[in-house]
């Protein structure tokens, strides 16, 4: 079956004495295919059916599970027997020295033509092929770019995404429920999703809704600095739906107060953005209306026919490659059959309705006691949670930290092997540190990969080196960075620094990956019942960074 199906289908009429073309054969062939396919899709959805787990082997291979997939045209992807696949060997795998960076397995159909046939030497014979079978298969690739978060079977029915800024390899949106009950409490989620290590994204901007609020007030302006390290990371933020009985709501994002910085510049956002959520008493119902409002075309016209098996995280250090760790269908594609949705309905059963909860904080003095109370109201199926916690003082230190990838000076020996020319000491370029101006105090590690083999098997291990690596020479933590040594420059007056790195001859490096850490003393904390203090009730110790 394909996107260009032609209605209404059409099978072959037989009658005695009728001259059978090859073509006859094929509508009967295609009959049957675009049937059996069209109901996988209507019925059935795309995703992993059983199998097809994908789990690390060692440094550079992975391996599947036989099993069965149904892609977006419904067509069936078996795999019959185990699959032992060297991630880093796939013509789809993009090289590139950038540290980490997350990839995603995928498997896709595809058919070829087998077992070659004698050809009868018929004058109007159009069919050259010569093969007597088709063989149904299947393909592994890797793809670093996935489709619209949108545009997963069936998300647009539970969840609503408006995407502020997208690049290659980076994503920032803000999402939200699609349905909501009047007087909810529910999670504003901004997210950030990298596919490789880019530079920190901070984002500043501020909400409007008419019949939305946030659970605290201040969170009309929304103020976000991704962690370093992640190439996942969400801010949350609660609001609740007023006790309005309207159709729907809008959460906007005002374009003049919308800024996103990658690193510190400033990039072009999408205007007009917005959330768009139904109010209704009754959300599963709601989806599922909407559920059945689709049209044929909406279910069949699928542009993407992968199957995403599992999330991979890779780590690249010069001409090295490991795989670090493996998550399992990353965006949930699975089918589920009949007979197992019949026992989870089954376990369900006497279970209580489905019930909205609503939350609400307070702070209270510091010498307070804290309390959680419940209130349920059975009429309308709903639970109240009211938490409050006493005032909490601000920590007194400040830390930031980030990574760093020095380009080494290197020529090819010794075969694919690539080595630095001569010793030098290498400067990097000005960082700022976050701190702002004044005295701190600066750490800076070296970070390696190592192989490690436990019981018959070899797993990538991070490490990160401090101080003098020579001392772990000659032991089972010795690492090629062992004659490598640091130093640190710091500018208080500019809240930046440089980091220096002496280098060695024939080194087998093409980078060197570092690991800084920045730590700042901040003013005491005031006292509880100050005003200070009261203007800053919400405010706990955090660390930004990884």
């Amino acid at each position: 079956m394909n996107n260009n199906l032609q209605y209404p289908f059409k099978r072959n009429h037989y009658y005695l004495g009728k001259l059978l073309r090859v073509q006859d054969f094929k509508v009967e062939q295609k009959y049957f295919n675009d049937k059996r396919r069209l109901l996988n899709r209507l019925l059935f959805g795309t995703g992993i059916v059983t199998g097809l787990r994908v789990d690390r082997m060692d440094a550079e291979h992975v391996t599947i599970t036989p099993g069965v997939a149904l892609d977006g045209q419904g067509r069936e992807i078996v795999v019959h027997s185990r699959e032992t696949l060297n991630l880093f060997s796939l013509e789809s795998y993009k090289r590139g020295k950038v540290g980490s960076k997350d990839i995603y397995l995928c498997i896709k159909y595809k058919q070829e033509l087998d077992e070659p046939g004698a050809l009868v030497d018929y004058p109007i014979a159009q069919e050259k092929d010569g093969y007597n079978r088709v063989v149904e298969s299947y393909e592994f690739l890797i793809r670093e770019e996935v489709q619209s978060l949108t545009g997963f079977e069936l998300s647009d029915l539970y969840e609503n995404v408006c995407v502020i800024y997208e690049a290659p390899g980076i994503r920032v949106y803000q999402k939200t429920p699609r349905y909501v009950h009047p007087g909810e409490t529910f999670d504003v989620v901004l997210g950030i999703e990298k596919t490789v290590e880019k530079s920190t994204v901070s984002i500043n901007y501020t909400l409007t809704s008419e019949d939305l609020v946030p659970v605290s007030p201040e969170d009309w302006v929304i103020t976000y600095e991704e962690p370093s390290g992640g190439f996942r990371n969400e801010k949350r933020i609660k609001f609740t739906a007023k006790e309005k009985l309207k159709e729907s709501a809008r959460l906007h994002i005002k374009d003049e107060t919308l800024k996103v910085k990658v690193g510190d510049r400033l990039v072009q956002t999408v205007n007009g953005c917005y959330n768009q959520i139904g109010l209704t008493r009754q959300p599963d119902e709601q989806a599922l209306e909407e559920y059945y409002k689709r049209t044929l075309d909406q279910w069949i016209n699928i542009n993407d026919p992968y199957v995403y098996l599992a999330k991979i995280n890779v780590i690249e250090i010069g001409s090295q490659y490991f795989i670090d760790k493996v998550e399992q269908a990353p965006f949930v594609e699975r089918v589920y059959s009949n007979a197992l949705l019949r026992r989870m309905i089954h376990a369900q059963k006497g279970s209580p309705p489905d019930r909205a909860f609503r939350a609400e904080t307070k702070v209270l003095p510091a010498d307070q006691s804290p309390y959680l109370d419940v209130i349920e109201d059975r009429t309308n199926h709903t639970c109240t949670f009211s938490l409050g916690l006493p005032a909490c003082e601000r920590g007194d230190t400040e830390i930031r930290t980030g990574r760093v990838n020095i380009p080494l000076e290197t020529e090819k020996r010794g075969g694919d092997k690539w080595f630095v020319v001569t010793e030098r000491i290498i400067y990097s370029d000005e960082i700022a540190h976050g701190l702002g101006k004044g005295e701190i105090w600066l750490q800076v590690g070296l970070e390696d990969a190592a192989e490690i083999t436990e019981k018959e098997e070899t797993r990538a291990e991070r490490r990160m080196y401090f101080g003098t690596p020579g001392l772990f020479a000659n032991s089972i933590y010795d690492s090629p960075l062992q004659t490598v040594s640091t130093g640190i420059v710091a500018f208080p007056e500019r809240g930046t620094f440089v980091i220096a790195v002496k280098v060695p001859a024939a080194l087998n490096r093409e980078v060197i990956s570092l690991r800084w850490w920045a730590y700042k003393k901040t003013a005491a904390a005031p006292s509880v019942n100050s005003p200070e203090a009261a203007a800053a009730r919400d405010g706990y110790f955090s660390i930004s960074g990884s």
